[in-house]
C-alpha cells in the first residue's frame, strides 16, 4: 500500500479543480462513535434495564452477534422500533435514540476535522463534501455551507455540486425540529429504513456521479460498506472507464487493507493509500502558517451519557419489550426476517449475492459460506439456513437450465458440424431413452439438487414446529418459511413442466428426435400435465401454510402493529397466489391474471396510504409490470416462446389488454422516479411489444426494441450479466419481433 505524503497532499488540495471530499464515520471520531460502539451501547441500555434474571439470561449471548457485519444499525433500529415502540406503544422511536447519541455539545464539537475544513474553506481549497455521516458538526461550523440531502434534490434536480456543499447522503439530523415534525432535511435513514437495503434516488445518484466522476476524490474514515447503495454506482463508474476513477485517493487510517471493506480492496485496491488525514491536514495547514491544534485521538464518551439519559424515559412496563427485542437477537429472528423477504431486494434490482450479504451469508467461497450458516438459524436451528441455501442452490440450477437452452438453441441454428454432431446423439438419445422413463430423467436431471435441499428444509421446519415457542411470531415464522419452500417446489415443477413442452413442440433437434415416437410424446404430454398438477398442489400448500401463520398470529394477547413486516405471510401468499395462476391452461390463465393484477394495484396504494414513503412498496412496482406483462400474453393468447399475438381485430376483448398496458407503463415510470436499474424488464417490454405486434404497429415495435437495446447496454453497465436466464429473456423479446417481420413479409 502506497503512502501518501505532504506534499502529495499539498498539490491536491492547491490543483485549480478542488478535489471532493468523501467522508465516513472515521471523520466524526473522537467525539463521536462507529456504527458498531452504537450497536453494543444501544444493546447495553436495553439489557440493564431488565431484572437480574434477565440480564443473565441475554448478557454472554448477544455480545458476540453484535460483531457480525450484517447485523447493520439500520436493522438493529428496525428491530427497536417495532419491538420497543409500536408494540408496546411506549417511548420514543430511533430518530430520537440516534439524535441523543449526535447531539454535540457545542464545547467539545470544534474537533481537529472541524478546524481544519473551516480553515480550507476560508482559503478557497475546499471542494464537495459528501458525507455518510448523521451529525451537524461540519454544517453548523464551515461558513457558507450548502447543506444538501435527498429531499433537497427532489425538489431541485438540476442543482449542481459546488465548493460550498457538503451532502449528507443517508440523511442528517442539520437543523432537526424535533419529534413528530416535519424536517426540511431527509432524516436518518437508519431510522426508516425497515432493516431493507434501498438504492440511491436517481437524483442523488446523479449528484454523486457529477461529483466524483472523473474529478479528484479524497476518501477519509470510509470503510466502504454500503453495498447496496454507494458502492454500485463506484463500481459502475469504474467499470465504464477506469480513467474516471484514476484520481481517487482512499486513506486507510491505520495503513491496513483490513481499514476497509473486501469489495473496496478488490475493486479499488490501487486507490488505497496509507495516510491519516486528520494528521496530514495538520501539517500541510501549520506549514501555511496557521495555528492550528493537533489532532487529539483521546475518544469522546459523553455520547454514552446522552444515550443513558435516552433510556431513562422506558420504565418498568418497557420490560417485555426490551426482552423481545434481545430475543430476537439471540435466535437471530432478523437473520430469518430477512431471509424470507428476498423479494424486496432482488426485485428493486439487487443481485442475489448481496441480498444473501445483507442477511449474513458470505458469498466469497464455499467455505465462508458453511461457516455463517450456523448464524442464520433461529433457536440454534438450522432451518432458515436450509432455506437460505436452498434458495441458492435454486438460483445455481436455473442458471444451468437457461445455459442447456442457449447451447441448444445456439447449436441448431448453426450449419456447423457441431449441430450435426447433436442432432446426431440426439437421435440416439431418443432411441435409447425408453418412454416410461422420460418423467423420471426430466426431474431427475433438471432442479434434482434443489428439490432435494428444499424437500430437507421442509423436514426441518416441520421438526421445529413442533417445539413449544415463546411468542406466537417465531411460530409465524416457521410457517412463513415452510410456505416459501413450498412456493419454490412449485416454480421448481413449473420449470420442468416448460421443459416437457419445449420438447414437446419439437422446436429443436432433440425436440424433434424425441417426438418422432409416439410413445415419448405421449409420456411428454402426460409428464407436462403431471409437472402442472403438482406444482399447482405446492402452491395451494403454500397459501394454506400462510393462511395458517396468519391465524398463529392472531393469539396474540395484544395489538402487534404492522405483524406482517416481521412475518411476512401475506407477501408470501400473494407470491403463491400468482404463480398458482401463471401455472394454469392457457384459457383459465387470462382471467386468473386479471385477478392478481387488481390485487397488485390494491396493495399498492394500500403501502401508499399507509407508509408514504416510496421504499416500502418500491418493489411492488416490478412485480406489477411482470404479471401485466403476463395477462398481456394470456389475452392475446402467446403461450409458448415462440407464438405470437392474435390480430388485434380478432380480439372479442380489447379493452383488458389496454388496462394491462397501462397499469404495466405507470408501474414502469413509476419505479424509475426513484431506482435506476431492474433485471426485471425483459417482462414490461414483451407486453409492450405484443401489443403493438398484435396492432400490427411497427413503428411502435421499432420503438419498444430500440428502448430494450437502450436498457439492455443499462444492464451491462450495472454488472448484470452473469444470469442467463435474464440473457435469454432479452433474445426471446428480439426474437418475437423478428418473427413477426418474417410472417409479414
Amino acid at each position: 500500500m502506497r503512502r501518501l505524503s505532504p506534499n502529495q497532499l499539498a498539490k491536491l488540495l492547491e490543483q485549480e479543480s478542488k478535489p471532493t471530499w468523501f467522508l465516513g464515520a472515521g471523520a466524526s471520531w473522537p467525539v463521536l462513535p462507529i456504527a458498531n460502539k452504537i450497536k453494543t451501547a444501544i444493546v447495553c441500555n436495553v439489557s440493564h434495564r431488565l431484572s437480574d434474571k434477565g440480564k443473565m439470561r441475554f448478557g454472554v449471548e448477544y455480545s458476540h452477534l453484535l460483531e457480525s457485519h450484517h447485523l447493520t444499525l439500520e436493522l438493529l433500529c428496525s428491530m427497536f422500533l417495532y419491538r420497543c415502540v409500536k408494540q408496546e406503544k411506549h417511548g420514543q422511536g430511533p430518530a430520537e435514540m440516534l439524535q441523543a447519541i449526535f447531539d454535540v455539545p457545542p464545547d467539545i464539537s470544534d474537533t481537529a476535522y472541524v478546524e481544519y475544513f473551516t480553515l480550507l474553506s476560508q482559503m478557497g481549497l475546499l471542494g464537495p463534501i459528501l458525507t455518510t455521516n448523521f451529525d451537524t458538526l461540519l454544517t453548523s461550523a464551515v461558513p457558507d455551507v450548502r447543506v444538501l440531502t435527498a429531499r433537497q434534490l427532489a425538489d431541485n434536480r438540476s442543482i449542481c455540486p459546488s465548493s460550498r456543499d457538503i451532502f449528507a447522503l443517508h440523511g442528517t439530523f442539520h437543523d432537526w425540529p424535533g419529534p413528530g415534525q416535519d424536517s426540511e432535511f431527509t432524516v436518518p435513514s437508519s431510522t426508516t429504513s425497515r432493516g431493507f437495503a434501498r438504492p440511491l434516488s436517481l437524483a442523488v445518484e446523479d449528484y454523486l456521479i457529477k461529483a466524483i466522476k472523473g474529478r479528484t476524490v479524497i476518501f477519509v474514515g470510509y470503510s466502504g460498506g454500503d453495498h447496496f447503495d454507494i458502492n454500485p454506482v463506484l463500481t459502475r463508474l469504474l467499470r465504464e472507464d477506469t480513467k474516471q476513477c484514476a484520481d481517487w485517493y482512499w486513506l486507510c487510517h491505520f495503513g491496513q487493507p483490513t481499514d476497509v471493506s473486501p469489495l473496496i480492496r478488490k475493486r479499488f485496491g490501487w486507490a488505497l493509500h496509507n495516510g491519516k488525514a486528520d494528521r496530514l491536514l495538520y501539517q500541510y495547514l501549520s506549514c501555511k502558517g496557521h495555528g492550528v491544534g493537533e489532532p487529539d485521538e483521546t475518544a469522546d464518551e459523553s455520547w454514552i451519557e446522552r444515550l443513558e439519559r435516552f433510556f431513562e424515559q422506558y420504565d418498568q412496563n418497557a420490560v417485555e419489550g426490551f426482552e423481545a427485542f434481545l430475543e430476537d437477537l439471540v435466535k437471530n429472528v432478523h437473520g430469518a426476517w430477512l431471509t424470507t423477504e428476498q423479494y424486496y431486494l432482488v426485485s428493486v434490482g439487487l443481485q442475489e449475492k448481496h441480498a444473501y450479504d445483507m442477511a449474513g451469508i458470505p458469498l466469497e467461497g464455499r467455505r465462508a459460506e458453511a461457516s455463517a450458516l450456523g448464524t442464520l438459524s433461529v433457536h440454534n436451528r438450522r432451518d432458515f439456513a436450509l432455506l437460505f441455501t436452498s434458495m441458492q442452490q435454486y438460483e445455481r440450477d436455473r442458471r444451468r437450465l437457461w445455459q442447456l437452452h442457449d447451447r441448444t438453441s445456439t447449436a441448431n441454428s448453426s450449419g456447423s458440424p457441431r449441430r450435426n454432431l447433436l442432432a446426431g446423439a440426439r437421435n440416439v438419445v431418443a432411441r435409447a431413452v425408453p418412454a416410461t422413463l422420460l418423467q423420471y430423467v426430466i426431474q431427475s436431471f433438471f432442479y434434482r439438487r434443489s428439490v432435494r435441499m428444499f424437500q430437507q428444509c421442509m423436514r426441518a421446519f416441520d421438526s421445529s414446529l413442533t417445539i413449544e415457542y415463546s411468542r406466537p411470531e417465531y411460530r409465524g415464522l416457521r410457517l412463513v418459511g415452510k410456505a416459501i419452500a413450498l412456493n419454490y417446489l412449485g416454480l421448481i415443477r413449473s420449470d420442468q413442466r416448460r421443459v416437457a413442452e419445449r420438447l414437446l413442440l419439437g422446436n429443436d433437434g432433440i425436440g424433434r428426435s424425441l417426438c418422432s415416437r409416439l410413445a415419448v410424446r405421449d409420456a411428454l404430454q402426460q409428464t407436462r400435465e403431471d409437472m402442472r398438477n403438482t406444482a399447482s398442489k405446492h402452491f395451494a400448500e403454500c397459501i394454506e401454510f400462510c393462511d395458517l401463520a396468519e391465524r398463529e398470529l392472531s393469539k396474540a394477547s395484544r395489538e402487534l402493529g404492522r405483524i406482517d413486516e416481521l412475518v411476512p405471510y401475506e407477501v408470501t401468499r400473494v407470491h403463491a397466489t400468482e404463480n398458482a395462476a401463471r401455472n394454469l391452461p392457457l384459457e383459465q390463465r387470462t382471467a386468473a391474471l386479471k385477478s392478481c393484477v387488481r390485487a397488485r394495484e390494491q396493495r399498492i396504494e394500500r403501502h401508499r396510504s399507509a407508509h408514504g414513503e416510496k421504499e416500502f412498496f418500491m418493489a411492488e412496482l416490478p412485480q406489477s409490470w411482470l404479471r401485466a406483462s403476463e395477462w398481456i400474453k394470456a389475452a392475446l393468447h402467446v403461450d409458448q416462446d415462440t407464438d405470437l399475438p392474435v390480430r388485434w381485430n380478432d380480439l372479442e376483448n380489447t379493452s383488458d389488454v389496454e388496462k394491462a398496458v397501462s397499469f404495466s407503463t405507470e408501474a414502469f415510470k413509476e419505479f424509475h422516479l426513484s431506482v435506476r436499474y431492474s433485471r426485471l424488464y425483459p417482462g414490461y417490454f414483451e407486453g409492450q411489444l405484443l401489443e403493438a405486434l398484435s396492432r400490427g404497429d411497427e413503428v411502435r415495435a421499432k420503438g419498444v426494441i430500440s428502448k430494450l437495446d437502450e436498457y439492455e447496454n443499462l444492464r451491462k453497465r450495472s454488472g448484470d450479466t452473469a444470469w442467463p436466464s435474464e440473457s435469454s429473456a432479452w433474445q426471446r423479446v428480439r426474437g418475437r419481433y423478428e418473427a413477426w417481420l418474417g410472417r409479414k413479409e
